[in-house]
C-alpha cells in the first residue's frame, strides 16, 4: 500500500506503509529529506565491494559501500534501490544515541522499525544531514545470506535522491561513483525515462510473447527477474513451462519461487535470449509486487550495462559494457 503525498522534491511522490504509520504515530520530520553536500575536489568513484553470495545452488552478488555514520566507520552497506528509506541494524543503532522521531511495524512480516534522527552521513564526496534512519534487526537477515561480510545497514532512496549514481558493472567487483548534480556533465549521456513510484525506480520492458509493462529496477536484487503472480497468471506464464521450487531470502524472511527459463527478454536496448528468471508463488512473501509493475529487475540482467540513476530528474542512462 501506498498513498500520494507532496513533498518538496520532485521525485518523492510516495511513501511506503510502514512509513506513512510512523508519520500518522510519530513526527512530520519524516517527510522531510537529507540535506546534501558535495566536495567535488575528492574522487567520484567511492570505496565499494561485491559480496558473492551462495543461494540455493546459485551465486548473487551484493554491492556494498563503506559510509562513515555520525563520524563512525559502522561496517559495509548494502546499496539498494529496492529501499526507500536508509536503514541501519538495531545493534548499530544503539552505538550513536539518536533521538527516536517514530515506529511502526513492516506489515509484511510484522517486524518492529524505529525511526531516528539528526544522523549524517558521508560516503565518498557526498554527505547528507539531518537524515532518518530506519532501525531494524538485520541479525536474522545476516545469517541466511551467510556471506562473509555482516552487514550494518542498507542504503536506498535518500543518497539516489540527492546525488545522481553510476554504477559500472564488472565481472568480479562493481564500481560505484556518485555526481553532484548541479556540475554533472549531461552531454554524453543517453537519457531515457525512469517513473519513481514509492521512491523506487521504474522502467518498461518487454519479454516472450511480446508481453510488456513495468518494471521495478533492485540493485539489491541478485537474480535476474522476479515476475509477480497477477501478471502470472493472467498470461497464463507457468503453462507447460519447465520449472523448479528455488528459496530466496528477504528483509522478512525466506520464501520460496520458481526458477525457469522464458524465450527472451527485452530491457535497455538489449534482448536476453533464453534467460533463466524467477515466477513468484501465490500467497508467498512479495508474490503480488507493489506500485501497478509486473515484476523486479535484478543484477542478473543490469551486470550488462554501466547504469546512471537520476532521481531528481527521474531518468536513466543504460550504456552496454565494453565486453558486451
Amino acid at each position: 500500500m501506498t498513498i500520494p503525498l507532496h513533498s518538496r522534491r520532485p521525485g518523492l511522490r510516495y511513501l511506503p506503509a510502514f512509513l506513512l504509520l510512523a508519520l500518522l504515530t510519530g513526527s512530520c520530520h519524516l517527510l522531510s529529506s537529507p540535506e546534501a553536500s558535495f566536495r567535488n575536489d575528492i574522487a567520484a568513484e567511492v570505496d565499494s565491494k561485491t559480496l558473492w553470495v551462495a543461494q540455493d545452488g546459485d551465486t548473487i552478488a551484493i554491492d556494498l559501500v563503506r559510509p562513515q555514520v555520525n563520524g563512525r566507520d559502522l561496517g559495509w552497506f548494502a546499496l539498494d534501490t529496492g529501499s526507500p528509506v536508509l536503514v541501519i541494524d538495531r545493534r548499530h543503532a544503539a552505538k550513536l544515541d539518536l533521538p527516536s522521531v517514530g515506529s511502526a511495524r513492516i506489515p509484511e512480516c510484522n517486524m518492529p522499525v524505529s525511526f531516528l534522527s539528526d544522523a549524517s552521513l558521508e560516503l565518498g564526496r557526498l554527505r547528507l544531514d539531518e537524515a532518518i534512519l530506519a532501525s531494524l534487526d538485520l541479525s536474522s537477515l545476516n545469517q541466511r545470506i551467510q556471506g562473509d561480510v555482516e552487514l550494518a545497514g542498507i542504503i536506498g532512496a535518500p543518497l539516489f535522491e540527492a546525488a545522481i549514481v553510476q554504477i559500472k558493472y564488472g565481472d568480479t567487483l562493481d564500481r560505484i561513483s556518485l555526481f553532484d548534480p548541479a556540475t554533472f556533465d549531461n552531454e554524453r549521456i543517453s537519457w531515457q525515462e525512469m517513473d519513481l513510484r514509492d521512491q523506487k525506480p521504474v522502467v518498461r520492458a518487454s519479454l516472450e510473447g511480446n508481453l510488456s509493462g513495468d518494471f521495478l529496477l533492485d540493485t539489491g536484487k541478485g537474480g535476474s527477474l522476479s515476475l509477480y503472480t497477477g501478471f502470472i497468471e493472467a498470461h497464463n506464464l507457468l503453462e507447460n513451462r519447465q520449472v523448479t521450487r528455488k528459496r530466496n531470502s528477504r528483509l522478512c524472511g525466506d520464501t520460496d519461487e520458481f526458477s525457469g527459463k522464458i524465450a527472451w527478454f527485452k530491457f535497455g536496448g538489449r534482448q536476453f535470449n533464453n534467460p533463466t528468471v524467477r515466477f513468484k508463488i501465490p500467497g508467498t512473501l512479495g508474490s503480488e509486487g507493489d506500485n501497478d509493475t509486473i515484476g523486479t529487475i535484478g543484477r542478473g540482467f543490469l551486470r550488462h550495462f554501466t547504469v546512471v540513476f537520476d532521481y531528481q530528474e527521474e531518468r536513466l542512462a543504460l550504456t552496454l559494457n565494453h565486453s558486451e
